[in-house]
């Protein structure tokens, strides 16, 4: 099983990309799976692009809300342990 893990940022040049990906490389791989980490500061038009190429090219776009918020010290020990358990997951999907 070949998986691909793509984040998508929000951005063109990243919307970009996901459409390219998912045009070029679908037949190459059992699952594709995009990922947008919203961090609760996006301003709105960022939002409404991804919710646009969301839709317009199919991609399921996985959102992480509010991955990064204002919080105090010790909550952000939490918010790395997240990261770090994403990293993992991502080479994870590597290896196979």
């Amino acid at each position: 099983m070949k998986n691909l893990l793509v984040s998508f940022s929000g951005g063109e040049t990243s919307g970009f990309m996901a459409q390219w990906i998912k045009d070029h490389l679908d037949d190459m791989y059992d699952e594709i799976v995009f990922v947008f980490a919203n961090t609760g500061l996006e301003n709105e038009q960022t939002l409404e692009f991804v919710k646009k190429c969301d839709e317009h090219f199919n991609l399921n776009v996985n959102g992480l809300k509010h991955v990064f918020t204002i919080m105090k010290e010790k909550e952000l020990g939490i918010i790395q342990l997240i990261l770090k358990r994403q990293v993992e997951r991502v080479n994870h999907l590597k290896k196979l």
